[in-house]
């Protein structure tokens, strides 16, 4: 990951910003305090765009509720019928969600392939 100085001076990867072009031509901007939730659909993926190749550091995507990529990786352990998912608790360091619970996450780094991200995430976290 390229990085930059982010929040309280520290270093920062940075993340690719995207838009999202729906029929009409109209583009997504604000999806944080959203109270339509419950409406959002799946994004096909060639509905996403890099943003003019504009990079910010991640703590100012999530800041500004700006669309950027990433993956969550549901990792799952014996069969179907019986299958355990593995949840990650959040260090009481980190300024998003400390000590939140969630699936194995990772953000992409700009212009990597998905591929990449997922295999990175697991091999950073498992």
């Amino acid at each position: 990951h390229a990085s930059a100085v982010g929040r309280e001076g520290t270093q920062e990867p940075l993340v690719e910003l995207y838009q999202l072009s729906l029929p009409g031509g109209a583009v997504v901007r604000e999806w944080v305090g959203s109270e339509a939730v419950a409406h959002l659909r799946p994004i096909p993926a060639d509905s996403l765009a890099p943003n003019a190749g504009a990079k910010v550091p991640i703590g100012a995507a999530h800041d500004r509720g700006l669309l950027h990529r990433g993956v969550w990786i549901g990792v799952l352990r014996g069969p179907a019928t019986e299958a355990e998912l593995l949840l990650l608790q959040r260090s009481d360091r980190v300024v998003t969600c400390p000590t939140a619970w969630g699936l194995v996450g990772e953000h992409s780094a700009p212009s990597e392939a998905w591929e990449s991200t997922v295999r990175r995430a697991v091999r950073e976290e498992l």
